[in-house]
């Protein structure tokens, strides 16, 4: 069964407070790749500037291409998209010298965000 990683990206109020449920002030689905290494590579070095110098979460979703002719292996979720949570931190002027900006790094899902699943897909 064909896969395909989407990559899109969120602006999210990631309080302290663990019993506040983040909110998603703004988000953009950027593309679909064949690749996982393709699109965390997008993600990790901000390529095409998807961060966009505005939002601070990015998510890869692993999905499923249904086709009749290339059914799921038995025992495979196919209604339940894996995910990979990035964070994006911005430098402070004064620091804009000091390699890429934003630093993307690889965090756990948000804890307001466990047990939700198929932001990209709908």
């Amino acid at each position: 069964m064909n896969k395909v990683y989407t990559v899109g990206v969120m602006q999210v109020d990631l309080s302290d407070d663990p019993n506040k449920f983040p909110i998603r002030k703004a988000e953009r689905l950027w593309f679909f790749y064949t690749r996982f290494e393709d699109a965390e590579k997008c993600v990790l070095e901000n390529q095409t500037d998807i961060f966009e110098y505005y939002y601070n979460i990015a998510l890869i979703e692993e999905h499923y291409v249904r086709d009749p002719a290339d059914p799921p292996l038995p025992g495979t979720d196919i209604l339940c998209a894996k995910q990979w949570w990035y964070l994006a931190t911005y430098k402070e002027d004064d620091e804009l010298d000091s390699g890429p900006n934003p630093t993307v790094t690889a965090i756990d899902q948000p804890v307001g965000f466990k047990n939700i699943v198929n932001f990209w897909a709908g």
